[in-house]
């Protein structure tokens, strides 16, 4: 794990914005602005269907314990919509969530082609995501045996393609996923991965101005 230094924190939105071919400037720009801060970058490495373990995985009271302590579930934010609106304009894929795991809960902060806000982390692709550090690949979830029998691939919203890279706040501390969904069986491409591997580096940059922003209050709170 590497923590960019001071004025180098645009990395993650820089290389984002490399792959955004067809989307307006202002997006880019949006994201650059949100990258400013210091740049948290995991190794992440993503393959077809499988799942490459890098580091160690925190216990589950730690990412209950930060989820508590950054205020962000059951609220609503323009950033993380942001986020889901580039992963389904540049990726053109039809959903597209930012989702955090919560006790018995999958909340989902932000979310494109999804009417629902919850989900029962039981059936959530993302309890598989926050195993390892790199982006879970899902071809067709009809004929992976992990999730072939999942209510959300029988049911709404019919998954068959999933890709999710996981939002690493801390080494081994992984409180979600960033991922793309289709309806139907789909190629997932080295460009998508790595699409979503920044996603989620944007992710956590944006969860750090959170918690930079809740300290500054607390400090005049104290003053």
């Amino acid at each position: 794990m590497q923590t960019a230094p001071p004025g180098h924190g645009g990395a993650s939105a820089c290389k984002l914005a490399r792959l955004l071919g067809g989307l307006p400037d202002n997006s880019a720009r949006f994201f650059l602005k949100v990258g400013s801060q210091h740049v948290h970058c995991p190794s992440m490495i993503h393959g077809q269907g499988k799942l490459h373990c890098v580091g160690a995985r925190m216990p589950e009271s730690r990412r209950i314990e930060t989820l508590e302590d950054l205020g962000i579930l059951y609220t609503g934010s323009t950033a993380f919509d942001r986020i889901c609106f580039l992963a389904t304009e540049g990726l053109g894929f039809p959903i597209s969530t930012v989702s955090f795991l919560y006790q018995d809960e999958q909340w989902f902060k932000a979310a494109v082609g999804l009417q629902v806000r919850s989900a029962p982390r039981a059936h959530s692709f993302c309890q598989e995501v926050i195993k390892a550090d790199g982006v879970l690949v899902v071809p067709d979830a009809a004929k992976d045996f992990r999730f072939r029998p999942n209510p959300l691939v029988d049911g709404p919203p019919y998954i068959r393609t999933y890709a999710g890279a996981p939002i690493i706040y801390a080494p081994g501390l992984r409180l979600g996923a960033v991922c793309i969904i289709d309806t139907a069986p789909r190629e997932i491409t080295a460009r998508h991965t790595a699409f979503l591997e920044t996603l989620a580096l944007i992710c956590v940059d944006q969860l750090r101005l959170v918690k930079a922003s809740r300290l500054a209050r607390h400090s005049r709170a104290a003053a």
